[in-house]
Parts: structure tokens; sequence; C-alpha cells
């Protein structure tokens, strides 16, 4: 029913606005800017639901029949990129309905703005428009007088105008009360209002026409009776009026229409064309918060706080709230905790001190050096490893100062001899390793093989120097991270026995011989982490396995057991070295550190710090104290373990560095890889970058260095891997 009388309004008002056209179609242009409830408008009148209404991006169009008439309706965006394409709409247009958020004051002006360039529009002249001064229902809402002086109205001389007062979300002012015989629509639309408790249904004055007061007495063509014209009303006093339904004993409950008739008559009630809300209900809420607040206060003074600022200061910061505020002494300060604690209550204060306690046990406990129990098979391992090393470390030693004996003229001619050939070195050989990138290579002890592992779960073994493929490894099912040479592979070992050990990303660990394209068994414990490096100890007795749960391992192959388990890491560990005497390894994390273990005493000997991001890189120099790291940060560290410092960084590379290798046997020199597509050679110990071996097209995943020293190894992301030597004979 409002949707047709709201239409039949409408219909009226554009046939009075019009003329004594026949036309049958009309053609209204609904504009405004955004957020200003046009949408709401369009869909109250197609009986739409006006829930989840989205700003027009474009344009709607809603199209009603009523009483014989089409009413065409054309609600475009209000946003500012879309003002500029109004223009496009403005043809036959026959009325103009302008939308104006009525509680939005700020924008008044720009509304306005916009509203006299649409009136100068030559298409647009003459068109009648009517103003709706939407959003009633809120209490900031201008009245329509308000918004008239606002959008300056009274200064529209070339067409018909009217301002209506309406609520699109409630429809008040869109709709009348059908039970109201004496109120019909007829070029203009009532809505309701509230006096006194009593609900009253307001015509709005038709002489709000500019130029047309008579607008209501033409003919229409809706069988509804005419209605009655309103006259201008003035405000006055009702002291009058009310002593005399005093002094006539009439009831003290809500005027009577009569009373109100006479009252209208005398020019002492004014009915506002404005929102109207209940002042009654407003004092409520006021007063309920009056109430509440003095309640606050007083549960405030009843709260008991230290007098001690710092306290103060203390159970702020446990509350999570500023210490101290801008000019705040301490006693606003003991005054803004009593209102926190008023409000959240006294037991938050105290939870958040028993949470602190819990916190600052739990990180004790975290601080307090435990140890896993040790095996008998450890322990035995440990002796052995102590027996063994002690002697070569003994030989290394000696060997070191017979160097050192020697003239100094000497040992610069055979450094200078050496990187001239380090200098020379170049591509030998390349060959497609696999389908899919290769992420490992190694030598053989003798210098004949290099075993390369793939993404594709194969490892393959290649002659040296021809590079033609003698074996491939069937036996993991994802990517290998690492495949390994048994120290005397090769050499004294024989080929039937457990001469290589290969781990993939599924935490498989596999042992093979030179015999056989199947693995010879398999070490389980590590699924379902990934193990991403591994190595055997110089003995070849035991395997060191790094593990993706934070852990490093030590597989004893003779008793065919885990004999250590040791964590220390916070993030994964990505790989692994033992020092040449057999009694240290160094570990690299994925946490940015890297550590140095005794394996005769189970302790972390050197904690390396100073790497920026992950370690995915480390090698023991062959002089016993000097440790490498490479890194996620694109260099290259030295480490002294006689100084337990870093004494030199390298900056190695544009990209992360992916794998580096002392020299065999003397370490004069270092190569590292990287994700920039190339090796580098650095001497030792000048650090001084002597070669960059370019030609890969993809990242450099491994790098290794032929114990013969006559080649070096990359294996890249292009599934080629290559190798590379001096022109010079006698090697590299």
């Amino acid at each position: 029913m409002s949707c047709c009388v709201f239409i039949q309004g409408l219909l009226s008002l554009i046939r009075k606005l019009k003329g004594n056209s026949e036309a049958k179609e009309i053609r209204v242009l609904l504009l405004g800017l955004d957020n200003a409830g046009k949408t709401t408008l369009l869909k109250s009148l197609a009986s739409e639901e006006v829930k989840n209404i989205t700003p027009t991006q474009g344009f709607n169009i809603k199209s009603v029949s009523q009483s014989g008439f089409k009413l065409n309706v054309w609600d475009i965006g209000g946003q500012r990129k879309i003002r500029p394409y109004w223009r496009n709409y403005f043809e036959n247009t026959d009325i103009l309905i302008y939308v104006v958020d009525s509680a939005d004051k700020t924008r008044m002006e720009e509304c306005g703005q916009e509203l006299n360039e649409l009136l100068e529009e030559d298409k647009l002249q003459g068109v009648p428009v009517l103003i709706y001064a939407n959003k009633q229902d809120l209490l900031t809402a201008q009245p329509a007088s308000e918004v008239t002086s606002l959008l300056g109205l009274h200064g529209i001389r070339d067409r018909k105008w009217q301002i209506q007062p309406c609520s699109a979300m409630t429809q008040e002012g869109l709709t009348y009360n059908a039970a109201h015989k004496d109120f019909k629509p007829r070029g203009f639309l009532l809505y309701p209002v509230s006096l006194n408790g009593e609900h009253l249904w307001k015509a709005f004055k038709i002489d709000c026409f500019y130029d047309d007061p008579e607008f209501s007495d033409d003919e229409d063509s809706f069988d509804v009776p005419q209605v009655k014209k309103l006259k201008p009303v003035v405000y006055g006093s009702l002291e009058e009026k009310e002593r005399q339904r005093i002094e006539s004993g009439t009831s003290s409950g809500s005027l009577a229409v009569d009373a109100i008739e006479a009252g209208k008559a005398a020019g002492n009630i004014n009915i506002s064309s404005g929102g109207t809300y209940d002042i009654a209900e407003q004092s409520t809420d006021n007063h309920a918060e009056l109430i509440a607040e003095l309640e606050k206060r007083k549960k405030a003074r009843q709260i008991q706080v230290s007098t001690d600022d710092y306290e103060v200061k203390a159970n702020l910061r446990q509350l999570g709230e500023p210490i101290c505020l801008f000019g705040e002494g301490p006693a606003d300060r003991r005054e803004r905790l009593r209102r926190i604690l008023a409000e959240i209550g006294t037991e938050a204060l105290k939870k958040k001190r028993e949470e602190e306690a819990l916190e600052k046990k739990k990180r004790e406990e975290e601080n307090i050096t435990w140890y896993h129990e040790g095996s008998d098979s450890l322990r035995n391992a440990r002796f052995w490893i102590a027996k063994y090393s002690l002697p070569r470390a003994k030989t290394r030693v000696l060997q070191q100062k017979e160097h050192k004996r020697e003239p100094e003229a000497k040992r610069n001619a055979q450094n200078q001899d050496l990187q001239k050939r380090l200098r020379a070195v170049s591509n030998e050989c390349s060959q497609i390793g696999d389908e899919r990138p290769l992420s490992f290579c190694q030598f053989s002890p003798d210098s004949k093989l290099l075993a390369v592992a793939s993404w594709s779960g194969l490892c393959k073994l290649w002659s040296i120097p021809d590079c033609q493929l003698v074996r491939q490894l069937r036996g993991h099912n994802c990517n290998v991270g690492a495949i390994v040479f048994h120290p005397q592979a090769t050499l004294t070992l024989d080929d039937n026995a457990c001469c290589m050990a290969s781990c993939s990303q599924d935490g498989s660990v596999k042992l093979w011989n030179l015999v056989s394209d199947e693995p010879i068994a398999d070490i389980e414990g590590h699924s379902p982490y990934r193990v991403s490096r591994l190595q055997y100890h110089p003995s070849g007795r035991f395997l060191g396995t790094c593990c993706f749960d934070n852990s490093w391992r030590l597989w004893d192959l003779e008793v065919q057991e885990e004999i250590l388990h040791q964590e220390g890491h916070s993030k994964p560990v990505y790989d692994i070295s033992f020092q040449h005497d057999g009694a240290l390894v160094s570990t690299a994390g994925m946490d940015g550190f890297g550590r140095v273990w005794d394996l005769r005493t189970g302790r972390c000997i050197m904690f390396m710090e100073g790497h920026l991001k992950a370690l995915l890189s480390v090698d023991f120099s062959y002089d016993g104290y000097h440790v490498a790291t490479g890194s996620e940060d694109n260099t290259a560290k030295i480490w002294d373990l006689r100084q337990l410092k870093c004494i030199y960084t390298i900056p190695a590379h544009t990209n992360l560095v992916s794998k580096l290798r002392f020299q065999p046997y003397h370490s004069n020199y270092l190569v590292t890889s990287s994700y920039d597509c190339t090796s580098k050679i650095w001497a030792h110990p000048t650090w001084a970058p002597l070669k960059t071996l370019a030609g890969h097209e993809g990242k450099v995943m491994g790098v290794d260095i032929s114990p013969d020293l006559k080649y070096i190894a990359s294996a890249s992301y292009d599934r080629t891997f290559k190798l590379w030597a001096s022109e010079a004979l006698g090697g590299i």
C-alpha cells in the first residue's frame, strides 16, 4: 500500500508540474551525492527489501506501472568519478529528483554546488525539481528549512521545486495512513509526526512550490478527494489555551483533535516539517548514562591503589595500558588506574600477575640445562673417536710445524704458482645430468667417479674426465638432497661393501655399493622430517645426518644403530661437516647460527653467531682450526676455533651461498657456489677473489673439488653439471 501511495503522489506531482500532458510514460532522473540514499529510495519505490544496500557503481533502472502510467526511474551513482557522466542521462527527463543526506552537514556545500550545476544544464531547463532531505530518522539530521537555506533553494526562479523531509530507510515522509480519509496524496506526500504521544499525519504545504500557490486546485486524474490546503503557521504561546482547557476540566491526557484544530486556528501550534524524536526517551537514555557514570565513580573510589608511582606504572604495564600520558602526574596516573580497574575489575590485574608468574617460570625452565641419558654404545663410540682422533691430530700438528720451517720465499712461490693456475681455470666439460634439476655432486676418493643427485629421485655415477654414465641408482621416491662417498670407497674398500650414502626430502637414508643399482640398506628414524645433508666420519664407521626436526644424528654403521640424537638448534639443521682429525663436527642451522661439537665429550665448544639469515653450508679446513660457513645473506664467513670468533667475512655473491669447499689436504683456496648462477674461487688466507666460474644458466646447487686436485665440479638447477680445470698441467 505504501509503495502505491508513493507512486500516486509522484504521478500527481509530475502531472501538475508538467501541465495537462497526456504522456503515459514518464522519465524520472534520480541524482545526488554518494551515500545520500538514492538506491534505498529506489528500492522503496519498487517495494523491494532495503537491506544489504551497496553503493551504485553505474546506474540502476526501475520501471513501475500504476493507474495506466509507466514510471521509469534512472538511479545514477553519486561518486565523484561518476558525476561527469550524469549529463549523458539528461535527455527527455520529465522530473529531477535530487536526494540530500540531511545528516551530513559537512558535505552540504558540495551538495549545493552539484545541484546548481545541474540547474544550469541546457537539457534540464525548466525541468521540475523534487529535493528529498533524506535520513530524517537520525538525530543529527537537519530540518527541511535548514537544508533549504544551506542549498540556497529560494534562489531558484526558473522552475518549480519542492523539498520533502523523509527517511528512505523507515519510509517516513514517503507514505501516508490510509485510515485517515481526509488526507489523500495530491501532488505532494504525507509523513507522520509525533506530538505529546499522539501519532498524526502532516501534509507538506502546497505553497512550497515557487510561484504556484494554487497548485492543488487543479483537476486530477486520480479518483481521490481534494486535499485540504494547510495555511502557514506561526509560533505562539499556548498559555491561554492551556488555561481554558484546565478551567473547562479537560483530561490531562493527550490533546484531542478539536483542541489541536483550535490551536492551529489560533496560530499557537506549529507542526514542524523536520524530523522529530521522543524527548522523553532521549532524557531516559541520558539519565541511565549518568547513573552508570556515578556507579562507576563510586566503584572506583572503593578500589585500593598503591601510592607508589613505580608500582602504579607496573600495574598499567601489566594491563597493556600506557604507563604515562602527556602532562600526567602521579595523582592523575593513580586515578586513571582506578578508572581502568573499575571497568575491567580488580581480578583482571590479579590474573595478569598470575600469567606473568607462569611465563617467568616457563622461561626459567627453558634455561635449565638438561641431558639425555646416553647409551653404552655412545660411551664406547666416544672412547673410540678419542683414540682415533688424537694420533691424527698429532700427525697434523707435526706436518704443520714442518711446513712452517720451510723458507717463506718457497711458500710464497708455491702460492703464486697455485693462484696463477687457479686464474686459468676454464670449463672442461658440460653434461646433462638428469631430466630434473641437480641438487648435489661429489667426487669419489680416487677422483675417477662423480656422484650426482637429482630432484627426480635418481642418483647417477659419471666417469671422470669423459663424463660417461657408469651407473644409475634407483631407490628414492622424491628429491634427493645429497649423495656422499665412504672415505675409503674406490681405494681400499670392497665394491660390494657400503660405499655410498644418500638422503632425500621424505626422510629416507639409503646405503649403496658400487655394484648394484638398488640400495643395500635403509636407515630409518627420520621420517616424516626431511634429511637435507649427510656426511661420513673420516673413519668411515659413523654417518652424520641433518634432520629438519631441529636435530642432527650420529649413526654407528658397525652396530647399525643411532647412537646420538643431538638437539641444540632452534630451526632445521641443514649441513654438517666433520673435522679431518675426526674429533669435532660442525653443524649449520637455518636459525642463522652454526655450532661446533666435540664428539669425545658431547659438548658444544663454539657458537658461531654473525650471519643475518639461515646457514646452508659448512666445511672444515684441513688445518683443523678454520671453519667456513655459507648463508642466505649472500656471504661466507671464516671462523677461527682458537679465537672462538669470526676472523673474516667474504661478500661472496649477489645471491645465497649454496655450497662451499676447502681445497683437500692443503686448504690453500676456497670454492663457493651460489644461486647467482656462478661459482667463485677465493685465496687463503687473504680471501681475495681469484676466479669466477660462470657458465650455468640456472642456480648452482653444489660444488666439489677432486681429491687429486685436478678438477672442480658444479651441479646446477639447469640440469647440467660442469667440470672446471686449468689448462696448465699439474691440476689445480
